[in-house]
């Protein structure tokens, strides 16, 4: 699209994608799905099958295209120089939630989640951060997703 409709090539083009919310559980290793999916399901609302059945692995890494995603992973988002940003403030609130699955507390789980976060990513202290104070370097901010109750747009 870029080079058809834009006249411009694939480096002429900056992403930053930022987790926020719910959508901080993208920002994580298929082995933090692996371990945690049954959470990070129910905080995404995203599963494996219509019957509800929790992710083992990253969605964003299904390269089917009948997912979400159609086929377009965060490898192939790398691969066209796409960057990541997590929410540090929801990590900390996703790693309370974990601290209900026995054996490891809220401050253990985060040190995990810190550790298990996708390539190309670095955690910001706030998501809203990273979005709204993007266009101070020229980057244009673009919501993608279902806007819940809480958002007003």
């Amino acid at each position: 699209m870029h080079q058809g409709e834009f006249g411009g090539e694939g480096d002429d083009y900056a992403l930053i994608v930022c987790f926020r919310h719910a959508a901080t559980a993208l920002g994580h290793t298929d082995a933090m799905w692996q371990k945690f999916g049954e959470v990070f399901s129910r905080v995404t609302k995203l599963s494996a099958s219509r019957e509800g059945s929790p992710l083992e692995v990253n969605p964003l890494n299904l390269e089917n295209t009948n997912s979400d995603n159609i086929g377009n992973t965060l490898g192939h988002a790398r691969s066209r120089g796409a960057r990541f940003a997590i929410c540090n403030r929801a990590t900390h609130s996703v790693s309370r939630r974990l601290s209900a699955v026995p054996g490891q507390s809220a401050a253990g789980h985060y040190a995990e989640l810190i550790r298990e976060n996708i390539s190309m990513s670095q955690f910001v202290p706030a998501g809203v951060m990273a979005a709204t104070r993007s266009p101070e370097n020229r980057y244009s901010l673009l919501y993608a997703g279902k806007p819940n109750a809480r958002d007003k747009m």
